[in-house]
């Protein structure tokens, strides 16, 4: 079949929006959003369609109303009407596909933009979820026609997004290898951020032989993060780790660290912490380091400490 006799098979079995009637043919063209092919293939249908009506070809008039009907294409309305029809009654259902999802992208985009004001990165990229049922729905009728050109609503979902965000954050743009990776899932409304682990390494020097160098697991949640111990896994105390860890967060933000350490002698440590989901990864490494120090007094002093991410 061509283009133009799949799109009319879809559309008169299907009610969908003209985005993801774009996307079922989603492959053949590029430089066009699925919203600008949708529209482009129902302005061409309609032509062909009002041809077969005049032509008085079989199954034409049908497909007409339902196109009418769907997308209140005056020029067959008016044909219809013209040869002695009933006038068409606009029935507007909801896309079979996207459940209406797709217009809600813009405003979507705009609260990620929000929710990213506290982040600081320059690359990004977009992953998207959406329910198994609307995923089921496209693939039949990609599966039912023989589509071999569509693609996935997850796709337009996470590209539309990201374009309207490097439209809209100056100095943003995606990347493969993102400083921060978005998840969102449209339906739902949730979004998740996962920024690169900030990474501190460093030396420090043990002044008390008996000083505490790891932090306890929290003793109600067992290490996975609790309002106790403020979603750290780690009990509260004044370890080198839970001090090193807890100033971290203060300036960077956030989730939970990892730490580990080697011993250089019988009074100095190199140490290596990775602090999960920061929001900031340009710290100052003065404040940290006085910071820090002023709490581990007499127990450790810090030296030689270097941030990367």
């Amino acid at each position: 079949m061509s283009l133009l006799e799949e799109a009319g098979a879809v559309l008169s079995e299907h009610a969908l929006c003209k985005r993801c009637l774009g996307r079922l043919f989603g492959g053949l063209s590029g430089g066009m959003s699925n919203l600008e092919r949708g529209e482009a293939i129902l302005t061409t249908l309609t032509l062909s369609v009002c041809k077969d009506v005049l032509d008085g070809k079989e199954g034409s008039t049908k497909l007409a109303r339902k196109l009418a009907a769907q997308f209140g294409v005056a020029p067959l309305e008016d044909l219809l009407v013209g040869r002695g029809q009933r006038p068409v009654r606009r029935i507007r259902r909801s896309c079979e596909i996207c459940k209406g999802g797709l217009e809600d992208i813009e405003a979507l985009a705009q609260r990620i933009v929000e929710d990213l004001s506290g982040y600081e990165f320059r690359t990004f990229q977009v992953g998207t979820i959406v329910p198994a049922e609307i995923e089921r729905k496209e693939d039949k009728i990609r599966s039912r026609f023989g589509l071999r050109y569509s693609e996935s609503i997850r796709s337009e979902f996470s590209r539309e997004v990201g374009k309207i965000l490097e439209r809209t954050v100056p100095g943003k743009r995606y990347s493969p290898r993102p400083d921060i990776r978005i998840e969102l899932n449209p339906y739902s409304g949730d979004v998740r951020f996962f920024s690169k682990k900030l990474l501190v390494e460093g030396e420090a020097k043990i002044l008390d032989d008996g000083a505490a160098v790891f932090a306890k697991v929290c003793p109600v949640c067992r290490g996975k993060g609790c309002e106790e111990c403020g979603h750290t896994g780690k009990e509260k105390g004044d370890s080198f780790e839970f001090v090193l860890g807890s100033k971290l967060m203060s300036l960077a933000g956030g989730k939970r660290w990892r730490f580990g350490m080697k011993r250089l002698g019988e009074d100095r440590i190199r140490f290596r912490m990775s602090l999960i989901r920061p929001e900031k990864k340009s710290l100052p490494i003065e404040d940290l380091l006085k910071d820090a120090n002023s709490v581990l007094e007499k127990r450790f002093v810090l030296a030689d400490v270097k941030l990367s991410h």
